[in-house]
This record gives C-alpha cells, sequence and structure tokens, in this order.
C-alpha cells in the first residue's frame, strides 16, 4: 500500500512522457497510443486489486489509518 502513490506518479510520468512524443508526431507512438494506454489502465487495475487485498489485512493487524483524508 506504501507504493500507492509511487505507481500513481509513475503513471502520471508514463501518460506526460507519452503524450509529449504524441506532441513531436512520432510514428511509433501514433501507432503505439492505444496499446501504451491500455497497459497503463491495466497496471492501474492491477494495482488497485492487490490494494483491496492488502486492505482488509493490514487494517485487522491494526497497521491502516482509519482515514486518508488530509487534516484540516
Amino acid at each position: 500500500m506504501e507504493g500507492k502513490v509511487t505507481v500513481r506518479n509513475k503513471e502520471r510520468a508514463s501518460v506526460e512522457r507519452h503524450m509529449t512524443r504524441l506532441q513531436d508526431r512520432r510514428p511509433d507512438t501514433l501507432q503505439t497510443t492505444s496499446l501504451h494506454m491500455d497497459v497503463l489502465r491495466d497496471l492501474k487495475r492491477i494495482n488497485g486489486h492487490l490494494i483491496s487485498v492488502a486492505a482488509p489485512i493490514l487494517e485487522e493487524a491494526g497497521l491502516l489509518r482509519e482515514s486518508r483524508l488530509k487534516k484540516g
């Protein structure tokens, strides 16, 4: 679960790099754009599934915070 933020940041950086390549009209990027975005989406879903399995285990062990919201 600690890696969730890291995964989110890496995903964001990857999308930004991909968009830059698209703006540069690189032929290889234009041909693979849907594949690239599909892989990112699928990795994000896998990460979400792993988190959903880990959360109850960590909560039962008392290792999960009550809320992820930032304090006022």
